[in-house]
């Protein structure tokens, strides 16, 4: 009778730690959409704005609203989607940039700039 054998081999296998890697997650905040993009002048209007990163408060600080020169408009936050801002009623008519600002000392991050139009 013939028995087969089976021979151990010993693999040998560097221990290997991980290494940290120096990179911080990007919560620069982002906007996709808005639920309109023109008003009238002097009327009181409610924007809902969409995107990805709005933040409430922690370490990436609080969402605001840079509308054209008018700077740190307060907001609603419903979710790290979705914020709504009131369109300033002392806007003059014209063609304003909507950005989305997580005001993060000593860093602010700022989104990408969506064009808004008050008739």
């Amino acid at each position: 009778m013939n028995m087969l054998q089976i021979s151990k081999t010993q693999i040998n296998v560097p221990f290997v730690c991980r290494q940290s890697v120096p990179v911080i997650p990007n919560f620069t905040p982002v906007i996709s959409s808005l639920s309109q993009y023109s008003s009238n002048s002097g009327a009181y209007t409610i924007v809902t704005v969409y995107g990805n990163n709005f933040s409430l408060y922690g370490t990436t600080g609080t969402s605001v609203i840079d509308f054209g020169n008018l700077k740190n408009i307060p907001v609603s936050f419903y979710s790290s989607q979705e914020i709504t801002f009131s369109v300033p009623t002392n806007a003059l008519p014209g063609n304003y940039s909507v950005i989305v600002v997580n005001t993060q000392y000593p860093i602010y991050l700022v989104s990408n700039s969506v064009n808004y139009k008050i008739l």
